[in-house]
């Protein structure tokens, strides 16, 4: 539904354009006639010129940038009974008479024709300053009152949908004519309550597209980014020289496409387009919508700091939450189950975090007991709220094996979680002699006591970038020389931009994007990693699961997870067991809770993998039955029983019932599931057994009393050597369970 009223050319009804309901002339009238006056501000293209330089044209073209449509769409936030008053400097657009187009909440649409007469016209420097009449000096607004409190969005037409506009001082008259060409000179959104008082801080944008009209002219406008996590930074542009661009901030700036990762990296692209970047890199687009599962935030931009009530309708906290570092940081050697790895292996690093932007993880390659991320080996990108693991492969930052140190002392690794990340990653833009200026105007408490590149404090100034050359995970190598390149190239330590930093000249930033970062870091976790040439111990992983209920099978696989709360909870560090790349796939039949009552017969199976380094020797292993389960002793009499060293070792099984069974892994193609035979109950000469409640297990091997105490039952069986798993599956032997069925009390 297209709502538009028709031009009345009295004095009052010029004051009018209406959505959704009419409201009197007469009243309104009245009330400019009593004197009511609010306070004299407004909201628009009068807050980018307010500092000065030279006047960005916000545009509404055909053209895009980096797949980016350069069309400006502001959205505002109104309550019921609220009054959007909007005024252009555009009277004849390239859809004219809809100069000024209009939705509601519900998406119900509506325009403004803006007349040269004065109608939603803003054709002066006073009158964009002054804001919308009764204000002194004001302009005539177009007006729609709110019927609905929400999200309302604005689009200001251009005279035409191609062009650059004549370039203008920010103090120097304005035109209004079609020598706007695609841009819009001055714009105005202005709420008012039903006293009549401006709101501030209700209007934003994903992003804006400005065209300074030529080269040589000077943005020196702030802008307001209020991340998603409720952190909010003032951006000053600081006199820089883009040209036409795009300006957003988000969350993970440009993105290296063949791994999904965060490149933290400026990108190069083959023309003013900027599609496509060199070595498969995007750009985090503002049109995608934000992702929690990857941590992929488009933040908002404002023109004013955020009004409350705004961004309780966005669900933004108004207070930023200070970010917690793990309490499980720790490392895990690919060919190992502690924290030592070979030379040129790698393993992985895990950590668990309630939640977060991102983590940062520095390993002291050179050992000077500085974490340099200039120097040292950096592991970042996005995590996840919970269990995450990063895959480390062995290397320092030059690519290069790290390898022992004496005596096999550990190298030290660091991690840093981080909050309120936001990125800018400037489009096109050609040249910044003065650099930025970013300040995090709200940090949740002080700064850990963390150094930048040049020996500083970090503060709610420092600001990160890289401009050196990097390869992509691709394989491309992406050159970022070029005359005017900053200095330092990489700030990757954090650098100081209150003077203005990332700065760039002879039209250095043509044909490239330019990402300049911030974020709020936590305490630092500290963990050690081993290198060796030589592994071998023996290590045996245990994954229990439930497999049957009444005999109903569950052909499942499940991933534990340390969530608490989740049906599938195991805690740390024992979530990572079943994710073992050795482990068969498949193999981990089962699940970890179900659902169960009296009189239940539950199938428990202990899955077993030798994950070590070398064969584990003579293996016993042993598992306490439930308590309020009763073992079940004939569950497993009409399975075949053991019948010698081979194909599982034991010997025949003598007589009596059979509550046990024990599989170990084949090398079969068509199937890596084990062979199954059952055990007998008692210590009758085969593998296993069942050891009734009270008798205590160390009277058996003194090795069982790792196992506990024997008040309900166990279950031992005695697996030999297991060679240790090499692959998947491989080889035979080297994995397999031990299960028993018992009956709920």
């Amino acid at each position: 539904m297209t709502l538009r009223s028709s031009v009345h050319h009295g004095a009052a009804a010029k004051l009018l354009r209406l959505l959704l309901g009419i409201l009197s002339p007469t009243v309104l009238l009245a009330a400019a006639l009593a004197g009511v006056s609010p306070p004299a501000r407004a909201e628009g293209s009068r807050d980018m010129v307010t500092d000065g330089g030279d006047r960005p044209f916000t545009e509404w073209a055909s053209s895009t940038t980096a797949g980016i449509p350069r069309q400006t769409l502001l959205k505002v936030y109104v309550q019921a009974g609220e009054t959007l008053n909007l005024g252009s400097s555009v009277y004849a657009s390239a859809t004219d008479p809809a100069d000024i187009v209009y939705r509601n909440p519900s998406g119900q649409q509506g325009s403004c024709n803006v007349l040269n007469t004065g109608f939603g016209w803003i054709d002066t420097l006073a009158k964009e300053t002054a804001g919308p009449l009764p204000n002194v000096n004001g302009y005539t607004p177009c007006i729609v009152t709110a019927t609905q409190t929400g999200i309302y969005e604005v689009e200001f037409h251009a005279p035409a949908t191609s062009g650059n506009p004549t370039p203008v001082s920010a103090t120097a008259a304005f035109q209004t004519d079609a020598t706007q060409r695609s841009g819009v000179a001055a714009w105005d959104i202005t709420v008012r309550n039903s006293g009549g008082t401006a709101q501030l801080g209700r209007v934003f944008t994903s992003y804006v597209a400005m065209n300074m009209g030529a080269n040589n002219r000077f943005l020196a406008s702030d802008f307001y980014i209020q991340t998603w996590d409720g952190y909010l930074y003032r951006t000053d542009m600081n006199n820089v020289d883009p040209f036409g661009f795009v300006f957003f901030g988000n969350s993970r700036g440009f993105l290296d496409a063949t791994n999904g990762s965060t490149l933290y990296h400026s990108a190069q692209a083959v023309d003013n387009n900027l599609n496509p970047f060199f070595g498969n890199v995007v750009v985090q687009s503002p049109l995608a919508a934000n992702n929690s599962s990857t941590n992929s935030y488009t933040h908002l931009v404002f023109f004013n700091p955020p009004d409350g009530k705004t961004l309780d309708q966005l669900g933004i906290p108004r207070s930023p939450s200070v970010p917690q570092p793990p309490s499980d940081f720790r490392f895990v050697g690919a060919n190992n189950s502690d924290n030592r790895t070979l030379v040129g292996v790698g393993g992985n690093f895990y950590f668990t975090v309630a939640g977060g932007s991102s983590y940062r993880i520095i390993l002291d390659t050179n050992t000077d007991g500085v974490f340099n991320a200039a120097t040292d080996r950096v592991l970042e990108n996005i995590l996840v709220p919970g269990a995450n693991q990063v895959f480390w492969d062995g290397k320092d930052a030059a690519g290069n094996n790290l390898p022992p140190r004496p005596g096999n002392a550990p190298y030290s690794a660091r991690i840093v979680i981080r909050n309120g990340e936001y990125h800018f990653p400037m489009l096109d833009a050609e040249s910044n002699a003065s650099g930025f200026i970013i300040e995090m105007t709200n940090p949740p408490q002080s700064f850990p006591n963390f150094l930048d590149l040049n020996g500083v404090p970090i503060d709610r100034y420092t600001v990160y970038y890289n401009d050196s050359n990097y390869t992509t995970a691709n394989g491309t190598t992406v050159s970022l020389d070029g005359g005017g390149a900053t200095f330092p190239r990489n700030a990757i330590e954090g650098i100081r931009s209150n003077g203005g930093e990332h700065e760039f000249s002879s039209n250095y930033g043509d044909f490239k994007g330019i990402d300049t970062w911030a974020f709020f870091p936590s305490e630092a976790v500290f963990s050690n990693v081993i290198i060796t040439t030589a592994i071998t111990d023996p290590a045996i992983l245990l994954v229990k699961r439930i497999t049957a209920i009444n005999s109903t099978n569950f052909t499942g696989v499940v991933d534990g997870v340390n969530i608490s709360g989740d049906p599938n909870y195991v805690p740390s560090p024992r979530d990572q067991d079943d994710n073992h790349p050795r482990w068969p796939s498949g193999f981990l039949k089962g699940q970890i809770t179900g659902a169960i009552q009296p009189g239940d017969t539950v199938e428990f199976t202990i899955y077993f993998l030798s994950s070590g380094t070398a064969p584990a020797q003579n293996v016993l292993f042993c598992d306490l039955v439930p308590s309020n389960v009763t073992f079940l002793p004939a569950a497993y009499n009409a399975t075949a029983a053991a019948s010698g060293p081979n194909p599982v070792p034991g010997v025949t099984t003598d007589g009596g019932d059979r509550g046990i069974v024990l599989g170990l892994g084949t090398q079969s193609a068509t199937s890596p599931y084990p062979i199954q035979v059952s055990l007998s109950n008692s210590s009758d000469g085969d593998v296993g057994q069942y050891v009734a409640p009270g008798i205590d297990l160390t009277t058996i091997d003194s090795r069982l009393a790792g196992c506990g105490s024997n008040t309900n039952g166990a279950i031992v069986a005695n697996l030999g050597n297991l060679p240790q798993a090499t692959s998947a599956g491989d080889p035979a032997g080297s994995y397999g369970f031990v299960r028993f069925r018992g009956r709920v009390n």
